[in-house]
């Protein structure tokens, strides 16, 4: 229980390491890439390539279900923020913790 209170654990500007084993086991190569961002301060260069990007990746999003959820895999992060993540591990490690004392009593 102990071990998965820290892998599960995120540090307080990143992704927890469960996460990151996640995102790393959907691309273990790196060949996969996210969906492209428009850089705004130069729109109009930007724009032909931000669309080309775009419709390939919408491409590859479409190709297969398991192409997809690989892609929806390596983007993965945590729902909440690292704060609240922390709250709701203690929470489950204490009432586990409180399971595993009543369970042997």
């Amino acid at each position: 229980m102990g071990t998965l209170l820290v892998l599960a654990w995120p540090p307080n500007e990143d992704r927890s390491l469960a996460i990151k084993v996640v995102n790393w086991l959907a691309d273990p190569n790196g060949a996969l890439h996210g969906p492209p961002e428009i850089i705004l301060y130069d729109e109009h260069a930007n724009l032909p390539g931000y669309e080309a990007d775009r419709a390939e990746y919408e491409r590859l999003y479409a190709e297969s279900p398991v192409f997809r959820t690989r892609l929806r895999l390596k983007a993965a992060s945590s729902f909440f923020s690292p704060v609240t993540d922390r709250q709701l591990l203690m929470g489950l490690g204490l009432l586990g913790l409180l399971f595993l004392w009543r369970l042997g009593s």
